[in-house]
């Protein structure tokens, strides 16, 4: 076997070890932000998860911060593959707004993996840097705008920013109390996620009013509408 195969294969090797190394710190982190909140996220309870020793953390993440942000960039990516799979932009109103709520509820009640959740979590360390601050905010930027594309291919909304907006802002309150040990939890986001379709049903009512000729939509935005629902 040549100097030069041997120097191929370690290469190859040396490289998976650092994906891998890499991998592992964010499934590390992610576990712990999911399990205890931010307060479990130091850059030694990281790297004894991962398995790992700090001078890898620093190596492939420059800082904590740039771990994080790649966290969240890693959620942000499944979340948006999930979303698109889920969702067709033919079929009627009514049902493309059910799928995205559908989904939406999903990602609050049975998913692994959730941005919103794990940004709200890491929100959480602003005061601890000015990178961890840049982090989630860059973060927050990217969910919305990656959202407000969506409304706008999915549901055609011209002032889809504003939706998207409001999207993030209820995604943080569900977030709320998704980490809550409260044993109305579940009724909570259940009855949270109600009324987010309510609104989402009334608001695209106004800003698509022609989606009013679809039956299965008007009979919705009738029933978000009643008095009784309020």
């Amino acid at each position: 076997m040549s100097g030069e195969h041997l120097s191929d294969q370690a290469e190859k090797g040396a490289s998976e070890a650092a994906r891998n190394g890499r991998e592992a710190l964010i499934a590390s982190a992610l576990s712990l932000v999911k399990e205890r909140g931010y307060a479990a996220l130091s850059v030694s309870a990281i790297c004894k998860r991962a398995g790992v020793s700090a001078p890898s953390l620093y190596h492939h993440f420059g800082d904590k911060a740039g771990l994080l942000l790649a966290l969240i960039e890693e959620c942000l990516a499944q979340d948006a593959t999930a979303m698109m799979s889920k969702i067709e932009g033919k079929e009627p109103p009514l049902q493309r707004l059910q799928r995205f709520i559908a989904i939406f509820r999903e990602f609050f009640t049975g998913r692994t993996v959730d941005t919103a959740t794990v940004v709200f979590a890491i929100s959480q360390g602003r005061g601890e840097s000015e990178a961890i601050a840049n982090a989630v905010d860059k973060a927050q930027r990217a969910i919305v705008t990656f959202t407000a594309a969506r409304f706008a291919d999915i549901l055609g909304m011209k002032d889809a920013q504003v939706f998207a907006d409001l999207f993030l802002s209820f995604a943080a309150y569900l977030s709320q109390i998704a980490q809550t040990s409260a044993p109305d939890r579940d009724e909570r986001l259940h009855r949270a996620v109600k009324h987010f379709e309510r609104f989402f049903i009334l608001g695209i009512g106004a800003e698509r009013p022609e989606f009013l000729k679809d039956a299965d939509f008007a009979a919705a935005h009738a029933k978000a509408a009643s008095p009784q629902l309020a």
